[in-house]
This record gives C-alpha cells, structure tokens and sequence, in this order.
C-alpha cells in the first residue's frame, strides 16, 4: 500500500448495502454528511457503477477522482476487501432484517427474468444457469415464476423466495461483512434504526464520517428528504403492496402465513447451524429477533 493510495482512499466513503434497505437513501445521507456544504453532490458516483453488484476494484480510482460516497450491492470479496484495506477507504455496512428483506423483494423484483442480468451475461441465461454475479437476482426458473402474480399465489411465492435460496444469500451477505469488516474503518446501521430513531441514527453516522455530532443544518435537510421519501413509497399501488407498503418495519407480519413464518425459521436455524461465523450476525439482531415468534 502507497502513501498515495491511502490518500485517495479518504476521498471516498462507500455504503454497502443490503439491497431492499433504502441504499439509495443512505448514500444521501452520508453524502450530505461527507461534503464540507452539507448537500450531496449527485456529481460524485450516485449509484453509477456499472453494477451494483461488482467488486470493489483499484480502476475505481481512476474512474472516479473526483471521490466521494457511492453505494452498492456487492457481496465482500478478496478485491472488494483488498481495495477497502488498501486504500483505507471508510465504508458503512447496512443491513435489513432478513425477514422484511424478503418481502421488500418480493414486491419489488420485476419478475422478467431479463432484468435480473447485465447485458453480458443474457448469452449465459440462454443456456439456462445461475449466476453468482448477480446473486440475490440469480433466480432459478421456479423463483422467477414465484415472483409473476398470475402463476402463483402470493404465499407460495414468499415460500419459494425462503425456500430456494435468496434469503440463505441474504444472510450469508450480511454475515460476510460483519465478520470480516475492519472496525476502525467502517461502521454498522440498519434500515430499523434509520426508521425508527431517524435522529440517532444519522447523528451516529455523522460521529463516523466527520468525527463530531450533527449540526442543525444538516439534520433538517435529512429529516425533510427522510419524511419526503416515505410519503412517496406510500403512495406506491396497491398491486405493489398488496397487503402494505413494505417500508414498514416488521412488515413480514402483514405479509407473512404460518407456512411462511415456519420455512423462514426452519432457514434461520439450519443458516445459524451451518455458516461460518454466523453469530456476526447475531451481534445485530439477536436469536429472539432473527427468529419470528
């Protein structure tokens, strides 16, 4: 690692998140917090990389040398973890329970199956395979169906989502980074917390990227677009939401059947059982919460 390296890495801030967890809105938020004006500046890698799910990469640098907050999907990797560490580039983590994680997909995932890729990878789909690039979206041909509301019903298809694999990867993500992140570099949020101790949360963040606490300015500012961007997801279609809008925390509950409630315990416990580090996760939502009684 170069001095040069490790200076350029203090230009950026990454947000790693959780997809279905307001990602987009995080990177607002510590933008706004990063910049010396307190106002994100859409200059400065809102969301353009080529894919969200891609690996953190040294070419980023070049790409973008202007730095700033940018966020993204993608699962820890050694290149992802390499570039963090070595340009010391700060990074928050933030998660979404699995359980609501789920439902939020559900209802929002175009169920055409030539949405879930990059364009370079259509010629692999033909063949019929799954694809770890895009892995929350590598949807077998029964999960895809899942997600088409004239094919199977809404129950079934929240099953299948437990079931077949998309709620195992969201764990195995959110435990990834946990266990491996540097603490001296990174902190921890949840969608929870944003959501119901809006203050708090964005005045924890601030200590992390600025190393003091919020000023009025800024707090206003998020407060005005943090209340905007819930009224908007309201307004959403019921065809969306058909049993709620699931910005709600605990939304599962308005979504979920007993069937429901039993395959996601049954994938929680086999997932605690079996993963490495496992109990990383567990650090943020405890057995009694992870588990729904």
């Amino acid at each position: 690692m170069t001095r040069e390296n490790e200076q350029f890495g203090d230009k950026f801030i990454y947000v790693a998140g959780i997809p279905k967890s307001a990602s987009s809105l995080m990177w607002l938020i510590v933008s706004t917090l990063q910049e010396e004006d307190g106002r994100a500046d859409p200059g400065k890698l809102p969301n353009t990389l080529p894919s969200p799910f891609q690996p953190l990469t040294f070419e980023l640098m070049d790409m973008f040398s202007r730095g700033g907050t940018f966020s993204g999907h993608a699962p820890l990797s050694f290149d992802t973890n390499l570039f963090l560490r070595g340009t010391h580039c700060k990074y928050v983590v933030h998660l979404r329970h699995p359980a609501d994680f789920i439902v939020a997909l559900y209802c929002h995932t175009d169920p055409n199956p030539l949405s879930f890729v990059d364009p370079r990878l259509l010629e692999m789909l033909r063949f019929g395979k799954v694809y770890e690039e895009r892995w929350v979206y590598a949807l077998s041909a029964m999960q895809r169906k899942a997600l088409i509301r004239e094919e199977m019903s809404l129950d079934d298809g929240l099953g299948s989502l437990l079931r077949d694999g998309p709620l195992f990867k969201a764990m195995e993500w959110m435990t990834d980074w946990l266990a491996y992140r540097d603490s001296a570099l990174s902190a921890v949020s949840t969608y929870e917390t944003l959501v119901c101790d809006f203050d708090a949360a964005v005045n924890s963040l601030c200590l992390f990227v600025r190393g003091r606490e919020i000023d009025d300015y800024r707090l206003q500012y998020l407060r005005h677009v943090f209340a905007n961007t819930a009224d908007e997801g309201r307004k959403q279609d019921a065809e969306r939401y058909p049993k709620g809008w699931t910005g709600a925390v605990g939304v599962w509950r308005s979504y979920f059947n007993n069937e429901n409630v039993a395959i996601y315990n049954d994938v929680v416990k086999q997932f605690l059982r079996c993963y490495p580090n496992a109990e990383a996760l567990l650090g943020v939502y405890q057995k009694d919460n992870l588990l729904l009684l």
